[in-house]
């Protein structure tokens, strides 16, 4: 049972929170259609891109890739790196 509880924790801490508190999921305003789910499968795509890229702190990530447009269109494939 105690695994069990630990493996949520390890969820909710790596992926939820960061969703949540990083990327503002819980702040968004948008509500309608298909665009909530849209969006939060990209904030899903970005968070596993820039884990992938060796990120631990996610908040530092979108900070670095975010402050120039080229290392965010790297980030997600639009350039070659």
């Amino acid at each position: 049972m105690e695994c069990l509880w630990r493996r949520h924790w390890t969820v909710e801490n790596g992926t939820h929170y960061v969703l949540d508190v990083s990327m503002g999921e819980d702040e968004s305003q948008v509500h309608t259609g298909k665009a909530p789910q849209s969006l939060s499968l990209l904030r899903k795509a970005i968070l596993a891109l820039l884990r992938a890229r060796g990120w631990s702190n996610i908040a530092d990530g979108l900070r670095y890739d975010g402050a120039s447009v080229p290392r965010a269109l790297e980030l997600i494939g639009a350039l070659p790196t």
